[in-house]
Order: structure tokens, then C-alpha cells, then sequence
């Protein structure tokens, strides 16, 4: 059961990387189902070393046999497994792997230093766990940065990198994307001698921040550590998951209650409130991980995530300002509006997303659309009294209207 959200977004989540978007292949079925039917893996590929320098780290690369394209998305996961069991190997990152590697992306599966410095764990080493396994994935990300900047065996597109995972390798690409700042580290780690939030695992030089994140079952330390400027997140979750609660709650691994957690529903909210391209697909009455177990399950998984990152790649590189004007007309009404308008679109106009800009140009609304979508009905209650601009961005171009708030 789908909860639907709007994806919206800040033009500035667009280049957090600090680099301008390769242009994505839309409109071709790459990307949009496995057009490879092999995959070919490289496996244990050194990437690093844990923070004491005394433990290699590892990952297995897939990618589609066969593939000629010089630049590929890169989908880096990591496995779930309460951060002490797993390894790179579990059955459901595998099965990621090859089938988003069969539709052309680049895929990694990484491994990471499993293990608490106390036990039982309490919050303090459940806090530093996370900080430690956060500087490993982000030395994965380095690794592959600077591959493409040096010898390119990877073929990877270096302003395309998603970070994602299962449980706890969600929580680790949650934290590797918005825990972005000193201040927001809790009082429990001491960053002496570990490189604040970038770590000492390898690859140093090279940029870790992710374009996108990918979310199954995991959860984030504090939500509100999110900014308006921070990237697209992707989530599925079931209501009644006992391991990794939905929305808000405390965390407990083996009955011990470890620390507050804001679930994906929660976090959602918060991407929504931001203005963050997001979606939620909410498992009613489901546990956790229900994909690891079932073949439909991990077929839905599959297809959400496939959409999610399909749309909103090529919203980062159709949206940009060089996209030409199409000749398509739509309506909007009542303009002026007050808590709520409604776009309508030509049949069969092939429009892929919206956005509403401000006079000092900041997107201040934006959401994918649906194929079969013709009339859009937005809430602008939000919205400050003054003048927009919204743009409907179709296949071959785009069409924009002036648009009147009044409060």
C-alpha cells in the first residue's frame, strides 16, 4: 500500500556535490527496467581500512556485462544486521545489486566494521557505531571519486553516487547524508584524532557527500538534523516493524532500550516540510524487512526505488535552466490563487515534474508527475502572498506561466 507524498525539492539539493549533473539517460529504457541480462561482479575490493587502521574494508562491484556507456550511477549499499551480523554478501543486498546492475546502474555492496565498544550496548556505543560505520561508507564514496578522477576502472559518473541500505545500512546512509555538521554529533563521541564527520578510513581528497539516499527500514538519530538544501530520500517501511520503529520512538536491541529514533515515516514528514524531493511507501501491517523473505515483496521494493531515482535523475538534469522552452500550453486556476490551485496539463502532454519558483528564484515547490496525471491539485497555504512562476517541464522542453498567492 503506497502513502502518497509529493516529491519536492530545493534546486540546491541538486548540486550538493558541488558539481554539475552528468546528463542522465531518460526517455530510453535504461534505468527503467534490466535491459542487461548478465551482470558481471569484481568482489572484495579493497576500499579502506576500520579507524584503527587494522582491518581491511571491503566491497563487491557489480555492474552490466557488457556495458559500453563511459559514466554510470553508482548505487552503493550497505547490509542490515543490528550493526553485529551481516556481511556484504546477505541475500537481499545482493539481490539489489544485480537487478539495479541489469538495469545499468553501477552497484556496490560494502562491508563495515560490525561490533559495539561496550556490551551490553548502551546509546553512547550505539552512537559511536554509527559514527564509525558513517566515516567507512563515506571512504567508499571516496574510493569511487577518486577512481573516476584518476584511473576510471569504474566507469562510474562521480556526480551520481547513491548511498542506500537495509536496517542498519540504512541508518548508516542516513547519517552519511545529513549528519553534516560538528555541532549536530551527540555528546557521546570524541572526534579526536578522527577527522571530525569525514573519518580516517582512506581515500582522503575526495568529496563523500551522496546525491541521493535510499532508505529501507532505517531510521535517522534526529530528524531535524535535515536541511532545506539536503538530498532526495527515498523510504519503505512496514507499520509494525519491532526492530526499527516506523516513526518516532525509542530503539532496542535485545530488549535493551538504546536511544530515540525518528523512523521513515517521520522522516518523510520532515523532507515534505523542507522542501526535499521524497516519497514513502508505507507497508500497512508489515514487520521489518519484508523484502528479505519474499519474492514480491522485493519485486515492489525494486520497482519503487527504480521510479523513485528514474524521475528524480531526470528531473536534476531536464530541470536545468538550458532545458528549451516546449510549445505546450497548460492552465492554472484560480490565479490568483489562495490555499490551493490546480494545474491542468494537455492530454497526453508526456509532462515529467513541476516547479513553482520565487522572485529570488528558490524553488519553493516541486513534484514529479505521473503519466497518466492531467489535472494537478496543489495546497498553497504555505505559500507567501506574492509572485511565482511555475514551470511544467515535459519530455522536449518546457512551459511556464506567471502565478499570482494571495493571503
Amino acid at each position: 500500500i503506497y502513502m502518497t507524498k509529493k516529491f519536492t525539492f530545493s534546486i540546491l539539493a541538486l548540486l550538493a556535490c558541488k558539481s554539475i549533473f552528468a546528463q542522465f539517460e531518460c526517455n530510453t529504457p535504461r534505468y527503467q527496467s534490466e535491459v542487461f541480462t548478465a551482470v558481471t561482479k569484481t568482489a572484495d575490493i579493497v576500499y579502506g581500512s576500520n579507524p584503527n587502521g587494522d582491518a581491511s574494508l571491503k566491497l563487491d562491484f557489480y555492474e552490466p556485462t557488457g556495458d559500453v556507456l563511459p559514466k554510470r550511477p553508482l548505487i552503493i549499499l550497505a547490509h542490515g544486521g543490528s550493526f553485529y551480523l551481516g556481511t556484504k554478501n546477505d541475500a537481499d543486498i545482493v539481490t539489489l545489486c544485480n537487478r539495479f546492475a541489469k538495469m545499468g546502474y553501477a552497484t556496490a555492496s560494502i562491508n563495515y566494521t560490525l561490533g559495539f565498544d561496550a556490551f551490553p550496548p548502551n546509546a553512547g556505543s550505539a552512537e559511536r557505531t554509527v559514527y564509525r560505520t558513517v566515516h567507512e561508507m563515506k571512504a567508499a564514496i571516496r574510493y569511487f571519486r577518486k577512481d573516476a578522477a584518476t584511473t576510471n576502472t569504474y566507469k562510474i559518473d562521480p556526480s551520481m553516487i547513491i548511498v542506500g541500505g537495509s536496517s542498519a545500512g540504512a541508518f548508516i546512509a542516513l547519517h552519511t547524508a545529513y549528519l553534516d555538521q560538528i555541532s549536530e554529533l551527540p555528546t557521546s563521541i570524541d572526534t579526536t584524532g578522527k577527522n571530525g564527520l569525514e573519518g580516517i578510513c582512506g581515500n582522503p581528497g575526495y568529496n563523500s557527500i551522496p546525491q541521493i539516499v535510499v532508505n529501507l527500514c532505517g531510521a535517522i538519530g534526529d530528524s531535524a538534523w535535515m536541511k532545506n538544501n539536503n538530498q532526495p530520500v527515498v523510504s519503505m517501511h512496514g507499520t509494525n516493524d519491532n526492530v526499527v520503529p516506523y516513526g518516532s520512538a525509542i530503539i532496542s536491541l535485545s530488549g535493551i532500550q538504546l536511544m530515540p529514533v525518528d523512523g521513515s515515516a517521520s522522516l518523510d514528514e520532515q523532507a515534505g516540510k523542507l522542501g526535499l524531493i521524497h516519497d514513502l511507501k508505507t507497508w500497512n501491517n508489515q514487520g521489518h524487512v519484508p523484502y528479505a523473505s519474499s519474492t514480491a515483496y522485493m519485486d515492489s521494493t525494486v520497482t519503487f526505488v527504480k521510479d523513485f531515482l528514474y524521475n528524480t535523475l531526470c528531473s536534476m538534469t531536464l530541470g536545468n535552466p538550458e532545458s528549451k522552452i516546449s510549445d505546450f500550453n497548460f492552465d492554472v486556476f484560480p490565479n490568483p490563487a489562495d490555499n490551493a490551485l490546480s494545474i491542468k496539463l494537455p492530454v497526453n502532454s508526456k509532462a515529467t515534474h513541476y516547479q513553482i519558483i520565487d522572485l529570488a528564484g528558490k524553488v519553493v515547490m516541486s513534484s514529479i508527475l505521473k503519466n497518466s496525471e492531467e489535472t494537478i491539485h496543489l495546497n498553497t497555504k504555505d505559500l507567501k502572498t506574492g509572485l511565482y512562476s511555475i514551470t511544467v517541464f515535459t519530455e522536449n522542453g518546457k512551459s511556464s506561466k506567471k502565478l499570482s498567492i494571495l493571503h
